[in-house]
């Protein structure tokens, strides 16, 4: 940009030299010296990160709030998560899967009082979001609208039908069903799909935490409609949710909307806990899949979710670590390795994922298929001899000046903010653990990031899938 805007320049001095009187002098430009600062840029001032306040209270039944106000958009985001997904799912039957996720498909389809097209309709007719989903660990409703009286109270009123007053229609769950069996159909021609289905299975087995969100073909069309009652009189309850508000509404306004909302819900009891995973047996899983490319994922169980300061810390630390490791950046030692130096894939990533009882720490990339046994043994080198020697003191305070730098980011947007609020009320856990986030990443010495890495990636328990045409030889390995 600096070349376009410097020749620019040459060729306006140029015009005006071309065009200037026979009595004019021009002035020749120096190009040796710097160009002089504009004035303007000595008035800007830095830019200023303030961290929202989180209001938190009690509503009705003790459901547990957090409030944001935020005024600077007429908008409010509301959302209502409830403590159980699909890994509750065999809960209401034993071996089924894909429950949650067809309530929550279903919840945006009608209710006793408006069929489906109605009910699309007036929510188009507002202009709001409303929506529902499911994931392994919890089930939420969300809404957005405007803050004006009238659109949030009509808003919120078609909301509470959806949580209270779901039509299930039996044909529109017969569309649903088949609409999502052609997905997962289509899902079968998809590598990395495969690699990541195999690799839950494998980490997880029987453990609810293996099974798939969706449901498979052949669970699917097992749904019912008394299943999605089932579900959602047992777990949409009182005793589960959990309710966030942020945007542009008054204290009063905040606390008479939760209460409204709590009200609706019947009382219920809790969910029970899930056990967690047991640790499984390191193994080479491939599943044969016609493609020139090879779908490869390494990784092992992991910490579950962290929630209390040591964990954070130790979050925190591991996070670097592993940015210099295995991030997506072009400094990033698996993307330098195994990309830039020898041309193995586009793209490999090393990320840790947490859930309530268990996490998982997984390293994807594809290759072609004869290149699949050198790019594992390669990548497998990198990961040992990060572990054994540690990152470097200019790797980690790289990461840490981009961490610290785009962290501000996470709280840019409305939804951001709501994002990390709603993650602190699910999991019952302290402002600091996004406040204070900055902090520990500036804190974090070498040994200690060092140590979180070590400590967390376990060569030694390597579970490998590998997706493609011929099965990569990895006996050296698994003694196969």
């Amino acid at each position: 940009m600096k070349i376009k805007y410097l020749a620019l320049g040459i060729l306006l001095s140029m015009i005006s030299v071309a065009h200037a009187s026979d009595h004019a002098v021009a002035t020749p430009i120096d190009f040796s010296q710097p160009l002089p600062k504009l004035d303007s840029l000595e008035n800007i001032k830095q830019a200023e990160f303030h961290l929202p306040n989180f209001e938190r209270f009690q509503a009705t039944g003790n459901v547990p709030v957090i409030f944001t106000k935020l005024d600077d958009l007429p908008m409010v985001d509301i959302s209502v998560e409830f403590r159980a997904g699909s890994a509750h799912d065999d809960k209401i039957r034993p071996d089924a899967q894909g429950i949650a996720n067809m309530t929550a498909t279903l919840l945006t389809k009608g209710t006793k009082t408006l069929d489906e097209e109605a009910f699309l309709l007036k929510r188009d007719s507002l202009g709001i979001q409303l929506d529902a989903g499911a994931g392994k660990d919890s089930f939420g409703i969300s809404l957005r609208s405007l803050s004006d009286e009238e659109t949030l109270n009509d808003a919120l009123d078609l909301m509470k039908q959806m949580l209270t007053e779901p039509a299930f229609d039996e044909s529109v769950l017969a569309r649903n069903k088949e609409t999502l069996k052609n997905t997962l159909k289509q899902n079968e021609q998809n590598p990395n799909y495969i690699a990541n289905r195999a690799y839950a299975q494998a980490l997880f087995k029987d453990h609810p935490y293996g099974t798939l969100t969706t449901g498979d073909i052949e669970s699917v069309d097992k749904l019912t409609r008394d299943d999605l009652n089932a579900y959602m009189d047992k777990f949409l309850v009182r005793q589960n949710a959990a309710i966030t508000i942020t945007g542009n509404l008054s204290q009063e306004r905040a606390h008479r909307i939760a209460n409204d909302i709590a009200s609706s819900l019947p009382s219920g009891t809790a969910s029970s806990a899930i056990v967690a995973p047991t640790n499984p047996t390191k193994a080479h899983i491939h599943v044969p899949h016609d493609s020139t490319q090879t779908s490869i994922i390494i990784g092992h169980l992991a910490p579950k979710f962290a929630t209390n300061e040591q964990e954070f810390i130790q979050k925190t630390q591991f996070g670097l670590a592993n940015n210099a490791l295995a991030g997506g950046s072009f400094n990033a030692r698996l993307m330098d390795e195994i990309r830039e130096k020898r041309g193995y894939t586009y793209g490999i990533y090393g990320r840790s994922t947490s859930l309530k009882n268990a996490g998982s720490y997984q390293i994807s990339f594809s290759t072609a298929n004869n290149q699949a046994v050198n790019a594992i043994n390669d990548t497998l080198q990198v990961v040992n001899d990060t572990i054994n020697k540690g990152i470097r003191e200019d790797e980690l305070n790289l990461v840490k000046n981009q961490q610290t730098h785009r962290y501000p980011m996470s709280f840019a947007s409305n939804a951001a903010i709501h994002g990390i609020a709603t993650t602190l009320n699910l999991h019952n856990l302290p402002d600091s653990y996004a406040t204070d986030e900055i902090k520990r990443i500036q804190g974090t010495v070498l040994d200690d990031a060092n140590q979180a890495l070590k400590s967390t990636i376990k060569p030694d328990d390597f579970i490998i899938v590998t997706v493609g045409q011929d099965k990569p030889d990895l006996s050296h390995l698994f003694n196969e």
